[in-house]
This record gives structure tokens, sequence and C-alpha cells, in this order.
């Protein structure tokens, strides 16, 4: 059993995305380093099979304990929940790191990085901060990106919270890690359950995420956008090499690619670095 666990979670529907992000890892020196898992929601038996023969540590969420006031949660729900459970699920790890499913990792030196800065500061994630999203230098508060936001921070926590909430940088809950022992996870996994008990679903663990930073009541160190890049707020380009980048100077490269909104787009044009630009997927080239 390896230091550090990298998890996700599928359903059938979204094992694709899941095998592509699993294929992504295990294609880096580093992602020999690290055991995988899988949160199963909803895969069929050939599915987990081929887990199992990638050596994938698969596990169910209890519902009595992830969701105790969603008996009828959907797969997409609990795979929400299941991620504030981590050290519960998967017992043995020092540290567990989660990556969603409609992500990939093009740069194996996240890997390590992730586990350096979560045994260091107990957790550590990435704000939704970037000099490339535009939506963050616009003076409208209408922007979708802000008001989806802000809907789900009133249906939590009230219309006044949301609007302090709101003005704070998003810390987003696909790419995070956790050392094991941490306290931050019993505070995360306290505020989630409280949120279950509102009708509000969209993006319940991450509004409880954000909630208990903003109120102070858990730390995370923090990494930068490129280790998870959301392709939704800036199309990465594409340098000379190949490589996906940021669209600004220096063009640093990309850890992760996150398609969010994109994953079901297929092609798309993508800027080259050079100039011009190519017809082509975000999604994991393998």
């Amino acid at each position: 059993m390896r230091e550090t666990i990298v998890v996700t979670a599928a359903d059938a529907a979204y094992f694709p995305l899941c095998r592509s992000l699993l294929l992504s890892i295990r294609g880096h020196p580093e992602g020999a380093l690290v055991d995988l898992g899988v949160i199963d929601v909803g895969l069929s038996t050939e599915q987990r099979r081929w887990l199992e023969g990638l050596g994938v540590r698969l596990a169910s969420p209890d519902r009595r304990v992830v969701l105790p006031d969603r008996p009828q949660a959907g797969p997409g729900l609990l795979a929400m929940a299941a991620r504030v459970f981590l050290p519960s699920h998967f017992p043995g790890h020092a540290v567990h790191a989660w990556i969603d499913s409609d992500a990939w990792v093009q740069d194996g030196s996240v890997l390590p990085l992730l586990g350096r800065v979560a045994r260091r500061d107990g957790f550590c994630l990435v704000p939704e901060l970037h000099r490339a999203y535009d939506y963050l230098f616009e003076p409208d508060l209408g922007h979708p990106a802000r008001e989806m936001h802000h809907l789900a921070y009133t249906g939590y926590f009230g219309a006044a919270t949301a609007d302090r909430m709101s003005a704070l940088p998003v810390a987003n809950a696909g790419v995070f890690a956790g050392a094991a022992e941490a306290p931050q996870w019993r505070v995360w996994a306290d505020v989630m359950t409280t949120c279950a008990t509102r009708p509000m679903d969209q993006f319940l663990e991450q509004a409880a995420l954000n909630f208990a930073l903003a109120a102070g009541a858990m730390t995370a160190g923090r990494l930068p956008p490129t280790c998870n890049w959301i392709c939704a707020h800036a199309p990465p380009m594409l340098d000379e090499d190949g490589r996906l980048v940021e669209p600004l100077e220096p063009h640093r490269v990309i850890e992760i690619i996150h398609l969010t909104t994109l994953k079901d787009e297929g092609a798309v044009p993508v800027r080259r670095v050079g100039g011009g630009s190519v017809q082509m997927s975000l999604a994991w080239p393998g």
C-alpha cells in the first residue's frame, strides 16, 4: 500500500471519463507511486472488473454516513458527498487526494505536490483564481458563473451569507488532498451534513467547503490554478510541444485539465501559442 491514494468517482455513464483520468495518471512516472481508488456510484460488473485489473481499489458510499437525510440521492449527489469521507472509504493511506473524473493529468509532477502540501498543511485546495478567468474582472455581478455559486450559497446559508461568500474566490472541490488524520475532514463533513438537510443540491460539498473556509473553521494550502484548470472559465492554448498551457504569458504548462462543462463538446477551436488555431478535443489524448 502506497502512502498516497488518488480517488475519483463514477457511475456507468461517467466510466469513460474515469478511465481516461486513471490512465492519464498511470501514464506518468509519478503515477506509479500512488494508489488509485474509485467511489462506485453505479458501475457495471464489466467496468468494475476493468478497474480491478488496473489495480484500482473500489468503495461504495454508505448512504447512512454520507447523506443520512437523502435516502433517494442519485449518483451525482452521492459522488459529491462521498469525497468528504475519503479516509474512511480508503483506510491505510497517509494522504487522500481527489480528482474529478471529468479531469485528467497532463503533468505528473502535480501528484507528489498534492501529497507534500497536504502533509504540510493538513489540506490543500486550488482556488478558481487566474488572470485569464475574465469573469473575475467584470463589474457585472450577474455573470452566470457568479450567479451559479450565489444561488447555491443562498440555498444553503441564506442571502446575506451568500453575498459575503460570493465576493471571495471559489475553492474548487474537483481537485484537493488531505492528510488522513487532518481535522479539516471532520469540519468539512459537519458543515456538509448540515447543508444536506436543505432542499438545495447544487455544489453540495463545494458550498460546504467554501463556507468552512470563509468562516475560518478550516484552513488549507493553496495550489496554483494550473493544478486544476477550469476550461469553461478560459480555454487553454496549445504550445509548440503539443502541451496545453495557460492562455496568457508566460504560458505555463497546465498540470490538471478540468473539462467541467466542456466534457461533452468534442472538438473545439484551440489557439496555438505561435499563432493560428486547431480543432481538437480537450479530453485526454491517450
